[in-house]
């Protein structure tokens, strides 16, 4: 058990686990969805994901800083460096994703959404 602090922290700590849990499920739904659509066998993409979960982490991986404001000056710069090559990697894959859900007939809502934050999340850009 974990004091999450005042009354009524320890709920909203549950519901943001909850948001984190669902946006994962999101996120699989529509990797599925392109996979599926491309033809390949969702129990081999699933070996695929639960292999890189096991060395990168998973949607916990990002949540090691004291808070999501964007990086400043303080923070280490090799850091900074890393996060932000690591947004434009993901925003270069993001797009690659969109584009061939596009051609295959398929919208991707979480993905896009997920574009539109990435530097956010990565704490490389403003908090929207």
């Amino acid at each position: 058990m974990v004091h999450m602090g005042d009354l009524g922290s320890g709920l909203i700590a549950k519901l943001a686990r909850n948001v984190v849990q669902y946006g994962s499920w999101l996120a699989a739904f529509e990797g599925q969805r392109i996979a599926e659509a491309a033809g390949i066998e969702l129990s081999k993409l699933a070996a695929v994901i639960r292999a890189s979960d096991a060395k990168i982490g998973g949607a916990s991986t990002l949540m090691f800083r004291p808070t999501v404001a964007p990086m400043g000056p303080d923070d280490h710069e090799g850091l900074v460096g890393a996060m932000r090559a690591a947004a434009e990697l993901a925003q270069k894959d993001l797009a690659t994703a969109l584009q061939t859900a596009a051609q295959l007939g398929l919208e991707l809502p979480g993905a896009l959404v997920t574009q539109k934050y990435c530097d956010s999340i990565f704490g490389v850009g403003e908090v929207l």
